[in-house]
């Protein structure tokens, strides 16, 4: 059949809700097609599923229809974060056809590869399709780890199959994912269960005979549930190793006979392949005719299956399934499983909204947010998370890395996204189950995590929904939305000791006074902590401490995640606290840690980066960033982080596009407004253009922070116009703004803009007095988040005013490298190369302006460590590493970090550096005898400053220089 013959919805070419150009269809069965699709506002490639409605239903039924598929689509955006192992759900929706006709669609990634079912036909064609007992287990686990997540929710998936398992393929590895989750338990509602099992080839039905288990086909041998897809899971396992269908016979008659027969158990040995007894023993209870003798969950069997074969130590543990959540399950209305749904009353807690959904209640991997009783989510480990280079696609592959016989991995196929049988568009049902008896449990090498705590108690409902949506905003990567959201938590209830603890960790390095204060309110308010936050408090208290304690910090955090090894909020910490030491290797396992626990953690995915970053990786940075993108699609952190590293690599047409990308999904984004400005800036649109970009964002701004931000912004334009004197007058203005700040940070920004107003006017004196007088007052304001404080920004404006001798100017910048290193020696902390650097960049760079100040400075430069890669290198290090050489006759070596500088997309937002930037490239291009490019570089900086009022020395060094080089010529 054709791509234009499938394109039943005549949807080619066209774009879904303004938000999924749709290119081509790549299946299509029954009741459905599947379209390969753009998301317009990532450029991303994703799968469109689109349901037929059946033709008779009324109105109203379709309207239930869409519904049902709503909430089932929230059931599997909530597996799909929970486990890499299942095809990501990002959208769910219904639109109108041109006819009129409603239909249906659920977005999902786009995967290429092929069904195990198609690969097993290859293999079979071929004189293959036997596996080992090692290949079929490295093969499967992806898929049964995946199952046994959604077991530990309370969830089934009931159509497990060759055709529902698929070979995803991605940056060169290969890993097996689950479809089809939930989408044919609404459609087989609308038909009976005797017309759902009259034939597989014409439609969706409730299961598939050839892998159905005994209560599938006879509801009086018990509930469907997990045990179900235990027993399938086993099926396809003696398929893998034989070669051939586990189950024999034709037609639902003959396959009811054997499946439901005691002694035609479908084991390896009954099949004529040999199996040591461990492994018979653990297959024939997984293939019990009875759901009560079967393994619990897929979790069970597949610890079972893994130690019968000695595997434990190639394979990482999974937990054994909590049992309150299995018993909690019982408790539903008798027959849930016969409607094919959830009973009412049965909702799933924690289910998280996914794209175009609102908010309910928090992630479920929160403990902080689940009821008692309710279950952990996947463990820790139970699959490694995706290396930025596979893409978003793919987890790591075990059966390819580990696999010896490579006959388990063809060439790549690249077909389509969504394996489709030819037959049906979707596949099994999704239920929250009444269970049978539990089995007694199975023994395991798993760490347990201690008890969950209970959902934070607060009397007001309002703060409680707070809580729980700042909690979902930190996951999709806002923290700044997160921390303004549970302020409002727990300012409606002081009493809601979760919350303040959560405000305390995340405004830390902001606002360090205030996370103080939230930090003793959640220890007045202990008693109301469960265990875990009580671990996360205890963790903290070094972390919000003066000076703050990084590496203890990071200890106690080892110790709560090796309680509580399950949640990936704690993972994020630990991450940020290794990063925060420069441990950028460490970061990224804890961050991976947490990614395999939640591949939906937003959050995670853009810190991992950020340390990729900082470790000179860009590729694997950008990689990390465009697998975030493709995993959650919605969220922008990953794509924000990208705007900034190529705002770090000067490519101002890419930051412009990217913005506009990510305004595109957040339109009051204010970083996203900024950071278009300065693409446009720096691309030379109208000033119009840029004031508009600046003043969308001031409007973004919380209303208590806006008039500094304006005022800062305003500064900029004003030195770009070479306009001082207005620059002052904003400047004096940001003063007056923060006058009643507690902080240094707030008081040390707007003063320096002075400082350096002054001292490009030539008014050194005056800018002394700016130094000054913020040197006798700093000590009555709390010092920042970081083991630094602000002394060394203003002891060389002090100096050159001479209201300070050198030496006293000496002794009070040793003073100051003093105190910094024996704060972090105080924290045990290393003092790594990255370190050494920002200490001579501060204390003997930042005050360099004469030949005599670089000699000075070359001599204490730490050339015996590695320089910070380019791409994390901040801007002002290389500004003044480039400024050193210049000065100190070391052209060669300053023209690269000045450039990097002079090129970058930075110059509304630090107009300063930038034009000074320009200077020294101009003085080092000249020693190096390119007259040429350092008459442009001088050039540069007249256009800019060439006009100031009421003067600049950097333009009047920079024409005196111009006009040198005009008279040698």
């Amino acid at each position: 059949m054709s791509g234009a013959q499938r394109d039943v919805f005549r949807l080619c070419g066209t774009t879904i809700d303004g938000k999924y150009r749709v290119l081509s269809a790549v299946g299509a069965g029954g009741f459905g097609v599947v379209y390969r699709g753009v998301h317009e506002g990532f450029d991303a490639p994703v799968a469109i599923k689109c349901l037929k409605l059946p033709d008779e239903l009324s109105p109203e039924a379709q309207q239930d229809f869409v519904r049902r598929l709503r909430d089932e689509g929230r059931l599997l955006l909530q597996l799909s974060r929970l486990s890499p192992g299942i095809v990501q759900a990002l959208d769910i929706g219904a639109f109108t056809t041109q006819e009129g006709g409603r239909v249906p669609y659920l977005v999902l990634e786009w995967l290429d590869g092929e069904t195990l079912a198609g690969h097993l036909e290859r293999l079979r064609a071929g004189g293959g399709g036997a596996l080992s007992r090692r290949e079929a287990i490295l093969l499967l686990d992806p898929a049964a780890r995946a199952l046994a997540v959604a077991h530990e929710q309370n969830i089934a998936h009931r159509d497990v199959k060759p055709e529902n398992l698929f070979l995803a393929e991605a940056g060169g590895a290969r890993t097996l994912k689950v479809l089809d989750f939930g989408i044919a338990k609404i459609i087989g509602d609308q038909r009976s269960r005797t017309a759902a099992l009259a034939s597989t080839a014409e439609g969706p039905s409730a299961f598939t005979p050839r892998y159905g288990a005994p209560e599938q086909f006879d509801k009086q041998r018990g509930a469907t549930g997990p045990w179900t897809d235990v027993f399938a899971l086993a099926l396809v396992f003696v398929e893998l190793v034989t070669g051939a269908r586990a189950l024999e016979g034709e037609g639902i008659v003959e396959l009811y006979s054997v499946v439901v027969d005691p002694a035609l158990r479908p084991t390896l040995r009954a099949r004529g392949v040999s199996a040591p007894d461990a492994i018979e023993r653990v297959l024939s209870r997984a293939l019990s005719v009875s759901p009560r003798d079967r393994y619990p969950d897929a979790g069970a069997f597949w610890r079972a299956l893994i130690a019968a074969e000695g595997l434990e130590d190639e394979l990482p543990s999974l937990p054994p399934r909590s049992p309150p959540a299995a018993r909690e399950a019982e408790t539903q209305v008798e027959g849930a499983n016969a409607r094919g749904g959830p009973a009412r009353g049965a909702e799933h807690a924690g289910t998280p909204a996914g794209i175009g959904f609102e908010p309910t209640v928090p992630h479920r991997t929160d403990p902080a947010l689940q009821r008692p009783g309710s279950a952990p989510p996947a463990a820790a480990g139970a699959e490694p998370a995706p290396r930025p280079d596979h893409g978003a696609a793919s987890g790591e592959a075990v059966v390819v890395r580990n696999a010896p016989n490579q006959r388990a991995r063809p060439g790549r196929r690249g077909l389509v996204a969504l394996a489709l049988a030819a037959s049906a568009v979707a596949g099994a049902a999704v239920a929250v189950l009444r269970r049978p008896p539990e089995p007694p449990p199975q023994p395991s090498r798993a760490p347990i995590a201690a008890p969950e705590p209970p959902r934070p108690a607060s009397t007001n409902p309002e703060a409680a929904a707070l809580y729980q949506e700042a909690l979902q905003a930190y996951r999709d990567g806002a923290p700044d939305v997160a921390a303004r959201t549970m302020e409002r938590a727990v300012a409606l209830d002081r009493g809601l000791g979760a919350g303040h603890l959560r405000v305390a960790i995340w405004t830390f390095r902001q606002r360090p006074a205030v996370a103080r204060e939230h930090f003793q309110l959640a220890l007045l308010h202990r008693a109301a902590l469960g265990e875990r936050d009580m671990a996360l408090l205890d963790a903290a208290e070094p972390y919000v401490r003066q000076p703050s304690d990084a590496v203890s910090w990071e200890r106690r955090l080892e110790a709560a995640v090796a309680r509580f090894p399950v949640d990936p909020e704690l993972l994020v910490y630990l991450g940020a606290a290794r990063f925060a030491q420069l441990r950028f290797d460490a970061a990224v396992e804890a961050y991976d840690r947490a990614l395999a626990l939640d591949r939906g953690h937003v959050l995670a995915w853009g810190l991992k980066g950020e340390s990729l970053g900082m470790k000179g990786d860009v590729a694997a940075e950008l990689a990390a960033y465009q697998a975030c993108a493709e995993t959650a699609p919605g969220a922008t952190l990953c794509l924000a982080n990208r705007v900034r590293l190529l705002h770090r690599q000067g490519d101002c047409q890419q930051v412009e596009e990217h913005a506009r990308r990510w305004l595109s999904i957040d339109p009051k984004a204010a970083p996203a407004h900024r950071h278009l400005a300065l693409a446009l800036h720096a691309r030379g649109a109208p000033r119009e253009s840029v004031l508009v970009a600046l003043e969308q964002g001031w409007a973004a701004v919380p209303e208590g922070e806006r008039r500094a931000k304006e005022l800062l912004d305003r500064i900029s334009l004003a030195v770009l116009d070479g306009d001082f004197e207005l620059a002052v007058e904003h400047a004096r203005a940001w003063q007056r703004e923060v006058a009643g700040r507690n902080d240094q940070d707030a008081h040390a920004s707007p003063a320096l803009k002075l400082a350096e107003l002054y001292r490009e006017m030539g008014l050194p004196r005056e800018a002394g007095r700016v130094a000054d007088d913020f040197l006798r007052r700093m000590s009555a304001w709390s010092e920042p988040a970081t083991t630094a404080d602000w002394t060394i920004a203003f002891l060389p404006y002090s100096l050159r005013a001479a209201s300070m001798t050198q030496e006293a100017y000496d002794a009070a910048r040793s003073a100051w490298v003093e105190r910094v290193q024996s704060k972090w020696r105080a924290a045990a902390q290393e003092i790594k190369p990255e370190h050494r650097w920002l200490l001579w960049t501060e204390a003997y760079a930042a005050g360099v302006e004469t030949a005599a100040d670089a000699a000075a400075a070359f001599e204490t430069m730490p050339l015996d460590q590695p320089l910070p890669s380019e791409s994390g290198r901040w801007l002002l290090l290389d500004l003044r590493i480039g400024k050193v050489y210049a000065l100190a006759g070391k052209g060669q070596e300053a023209i690269g970090p000045l450039t990097r500088v002079a090129r970058s997309c930075a110059a509304l937002a630090d107009p300063f550096s930038t034009t000074e930037a320009r200077l020294y490239l101009g003085m080092a291009l000249e020693a190096t005898g390119d007259l040429r490019g350092a008459a442009a570089a001088y050039e540069a900086v007249l256009e800019r400053w060439g006009k100031a009022r009421p003067r600049s020395i950097s333009a009047e060094q920079a024409r005196a220089r111009l006009a040198g080089l005009r008279a040698r010529r």
